[in-house]
């Protein structure tokens, strides 16, 4: 192993200066100049090319004012035997991105701590559903020797995917070996889905009446929830249905399984579905009561359509009130009679 000096390594972007090794297999670190001294990281390096058995080294750091201080880390060299696809997901919205990291085992299976620095190959079986983004594209930081395979046009042991429609692909990886055949991994396979929901989420009507639940699909960055556009439906893509909320339950809703147009048709509560044709398991839904009225409420509107403020029926009972204590009006004629 080669220990660098991390300030200077990191100057050098990781890849160039060696320092002389010492027995044992690990280097001295340069003397720690005062912009660099006390580094709480050390940066090791492997520089042999192949080991025919594990190998070990250790590292040793010591306490500049202490020298009766010191801690030690045992590292270990050893042949790659196989090669895994690592990801915490296996479902990607569209517009999002995700990083897979690859993962490599000895013939005992112990996990390889990290594989920085290698250079790897991607396989995405179908491009049109997943691709890997220009590195100019993402806003993920990337370490030096990461960042330096990439702009060479090499990729590394991680990758970057952006989900671009809905659909299922597979995703492996293959890490060339020294005279010898490239180890291949597992594929994996990762959905890509439309994240989609309804609008509105919960709602309550009487029975009898129509309404009409809005599909909307987040994409992209964050914008406020009404800025969000509609899905245009009709859509083949979409089936729309109905369920009540009670499995052993009567009917509560109908629902047209092209649109979001919805009939309520008994007291009850129900439940609204979209569900996403092209891929299975994406679904949204919407929650609807119906209940008998026992408040009414009516809001005057001029005859075009038109008012610079709001009127509640409240506030033109309450003018019409004034306008008899006022004495207002034609005379010997009551106030008129507001009725429903």
């Amino acid at each position: 192993l080669e220990c660098l000096d991390r300030g200077a390594a990191l100057r050098r972007g990781l890849l160039g200066g060696a320092a002389a090794a010492r027995p044992g297999g690990v280097s001295p670190a340069s003397p720690p100049s005062p912009e660099v001294a006390c580094q709480p990281i050390a940066i090791l390096k492997s520089v042999v090319p192949e080991v025919d058995r594990m190998e070990k080294a250790v590292v040793v750091a010591r306490d500049v004012g202490s020298p009766d201080i010191e801690l030690r880390c045992e590292v270990y060299l050893g042949r790659v035997t196989r090669v895994e696809v690592e990801t915490s997901v296996r479902r990607i919205n569209v517009d999002d991105v995700e990083t897979l990291t690859a993962k490599a085992y000895d013939e005992h299976g112990n996990a390889f701590s990290s594989l920085e620095g290698l250079e790897l190959e991607w396989v995405v079986r179908d491009p049109r559903i997943l691709r890997s983004p220009p590195l100019a594209e993402t806003v993920v930081r990337l370490s030096p020797t990461r960042r330096a395979l990439l702009e060479a046009g090499a990729q590394s042991d991680l990758l970057m995917l952006h989900g671009v429609e809905t659909g299922r692909t597979s995703v492996g990886v293959r890490l060339p070996m020294a005279g010898g055949p490239a180890l291949t991994s597992p594929v994996v396979d990762l959905a890509v889905v439309e994240n989609i929901f309804l609008v509105p989420s919960v709602v309550r009507v009487p029975p009898l009446a129509h309404l009409h639940v809005r599909l909307k699909t987040l994409r992209g960055p964050w914008v406020p929830l009404e800025q969000l556009p509609e899905a245009v439906l009709p859509s083949p893509h979409f089936r729309w249905s109905s369920e009540p909320l009670l499995a052993s339950g009567p009917a509560v809703l109908s629902a047209a399984e092209d649109s979001g147009r919805v009939v309520a048709l008994r007291e009850g509560s129900g439940r609204v579905v979209v569900s996403d044709t092209r891929i299975e398991n994406n679904t949204a839904t919407a929650t609807v009561h119906v209940n008998i009225p026992k408040h009414l409420r009516a809001t005057q509107l001029p005859l075009d359509g038109k008012a610079e403020t709001d009127a509640s029926w409240e506030d033109t009972q309450r003018r019409v009130l004034d306008l008899a204590a006022s004495g207002a009006g034609p005379p010997g004629e009551e106030p008129a009679e507001w009725q429903f």
